[in-house]
């Protein structure tokens, strides 16, 4: 399996290719991708759960500074589109992300 940082690499290209997504629009999602990436250390893509996409939420609210909702929301888009992509791609077996509710 190839490292997560490839994989985002995959996503973003697939989202400025396939999709058309604006410069600024990618640029915001490697930033949120990258910050993923980071709390996910060196887990493994195949063994990401539910959990770690929900701490992830969680810890954007545990900090010094914490996130607005909608900020967090914009984040959680970004990791829920990564994970829908990976499944689809068939890179992992199932989007862990597909439950997860942003914040209000």
């Amino acid at each position: 399996m190839r490292s997560i940082e490839a994989e985002v690499h995959g996503y973003l290209r697939h989202l400025a290719i396939e999709r058309g997504r604006s410069v600024n629009t990618i640029a915001a999602y490697r930033r949120d991708l990258e910050r993923y990436a980071r709390y996910l250390d060196a887990t493994p893509l195949a063994e990401v759960t539910r959990d770690h996409v929900s701490g992830f939420l969680a810890s954007l609210f545990d900090r010094e500074v914490a996130l607005t909702a909608s900020s967090a929301a914009r984040m959680l888009s970004s990791v829920r589109g990564f994970h829908r992509f990976l499944a689809d791609e068939g890179i992992v077996a199932i989007d862990v992300a597909a439950e997860i509710k942003p914040p209000k």
